[in-house]
């Protein structure tokens, strides 16, 4: 029992955590073990079928990269749902706060700079009206997603840097019933410093935005190349 603010009053209390639930987990880490074993599948059947005349002009490392992206992007889920209860060491829910972003980010990332350096090469191959010989090696085209991956890692370290996530509990409400305090807490991840998460989520989704726009509008350009060519469908 605890006494609060007035001397002789007596009440029990409890702590609700209102943890994720396993099922919510479950179902969660089942999603991540989909997307991994269909991106090891499908990086399996692009190797063995890396002589074919049609993976090739997709673009194998490329296709590769897309499947390694979705790979590392979709391992945030396990990090972000890491949690601590009251009385639990938060330090691993803590790493986990600070580690989803990077996954999800460099990931989703690496995704859709793959397609965009994929598009662009189609692009700059088959929009060549004078019929000159246009040669784009796929280093050329690595510099496209190591271009948007620095992008991205440079808002996340500053945002690691400035002002880190932490794995904290708080206080949503407390209810009481024939002498019995329920207090209910959540866990979350928090800003340590006083700037607005904004300040680093913006730029984030900016990026993000731009890259998704940009990778659009090369597939519309290329829309009228033949099908064997055709990213977007």
């Amino acid at each position: 029992s605890t006494t609060k603010e007035a001397e002789g009053q007596e009440f029990c209390s409890i702590v609700e955590e209102n943890l994720l639930p396993s099922a919510l987990l479950g179902f969660a880490y089942t999603g991540v073990a989909v997307v991994w074993i269909l991106s090891a599948l499908f990086i399996s059947w692009i190797l063995k079928n890396k002589n074919d005349p049609v993976v090739r002009i997709g673009q194998i490392e490329f296709m590769i990269l897309i499947c390694v992206g979705a790979m590392i992007s979709s391992s945030s889920v396990i990090f972000l749902s890491l949690q601590a209860g009251q009385d639990d060491d938060f330090r691993w829910a803590t790493v986990g706060c600070r580690t989803g972003p990077f996954l999800y980010g460099i990931g989703w990332v690496i995704e859709y700079s793959s397609m965009s350096a994929k598009t662009y090469r189609l692009f700059r191959m088959m929009n060549n009206p004078t019929l000159q010989r246009v040669k784009i090696t796929a280093f050329d085209m690595y510099k496209i997603v190591f271009g948007a991956v620095m992008l991205d890692v440079i808002v996340l370290v500053a945002w690691t840097i400035v002002s880190p996530l932490e794995f904290v509990r708080k206080e949503s409400g407390r209810n009481m019933s024939d002498g019995l305090v329920t207090i209910d807490t959540y866990g979350e991840c928090a800003m340590t410093g006083d700037i607005s998460i904004f300040a680093f989520v913006g730029p984030l989704v900016g990026l993000h935005a731009c890259l998704m726009i940009a990778t659009n509008y090369l597939l519309y350009m290329v829309r009228n190349v033949e099908g064997r060519y055709q990213e977007q469908k």
